[in-house]
């Protein structure tokens, strides 16, 4: 008798797992919709590149962020529709999966979404005969859906600054509030410490890094040498970044 092993492979935006290959792939992986308009209208693709077909579920989830950047995920209602939410993939095929927005059309300020799409263990015919297992690799997509209308802006103000320190040692601790309506990537980010300028290479983990709208986020940096001793009152800094698109 067969014995089938079942591994998961969570992936948000690439693939993670290497030495596996991307059999089944979602894409794009990050979409903006507007909430009316031909772009309240989305498709993503679901792509099966393997010999086998391919059994696969999509879902939308509401998503808010903890300081730290993890996500909070909730179901959502009736916010959108979803077609179709299962499917089975022929083997070197592609099936379309369209989302529409459902929700407020007169939004005021960007919603941010997960959309997952996952492949799930059903016993489809497997063309494995002669091999006493096979390890099916179950793969899981997690990608980035915001419903923004037009003309939104990010809006990002440090409001706490302090040394700190973790097991790797001491540390910028900076918290940093997204005050605008659209959530923002850190891009080109130059943070002014008085005369002290410090760009992305000082600002690990802060620099790219994604922030919601209406959420703060605290970072704790490895504190850049050249910041020295130098005083870290809020009227002495000055963020500069570039929004993402």
């Amino acid at each position: 008798m067969k014995k089938y092993f079942f591994r998961a492979v969570f992936v948000s935006g690439l693939l993670v797992c290497s030495g596996v290959a991307q059999a089944f792939q979602l894409s794009p992986i990050a979409r903006v919709m507007t909430p009316k308009g031909k772009e309240a209208i989305a498709e993503f693709r679901l792509i099966n590149d393997a010999q086998d077909p391919i059994a696969a579920e999509v879902k939308i989830m509401k998503r808010t962020m903890s300081a730290d950047g993890q996500d909070t995920l909730t179901d959502v209602t009736d916010e959108f529709s979803l077609f179709p939410a299962q499917t089975i993939i022929s083997p070197s095929d592609i099936k379309m999966v369209r989302v529409q927005w459902l929700g407020n059309p007169d939004l005021t300020e960007e919603s941010a979404y997960r959309i997952i799409a996952e492949q799930v263990p059903v016993n489809l015919e497997q063309k494995s005969k002669g091999r006493s297992a096979q390890i099916q690799i179950m793969l899981k997509y997690i990608g980035s859906l915001y419903v923004r209308p037009e003309g939104l802006k990010s809006h990002l103000q440090v409001v706490a600054a302090k040394v700190g320190s973790n097991k790797a040692g001491k540390t910028l601790q900076l918290t940093v509030a997204n005050k605008g309506k659209r959530h923002t990537l850190v891009k080109d980010v130059v943070l002014k410490v008085g005369e002290i300028e410090l760009t992305g290479d000082d600002l690990k983990g802060f620099a790219e890094s994604n922030i919601l709208a209406g959420v703060e986020r605290t970072y704790h940096i490895p504190y850049p040498a050249k910041l020295g001793g130098a005083n870290l009152n809020l009227n002495t800094i000055k963020l500069t970044y570039r929004e993402s698109d």
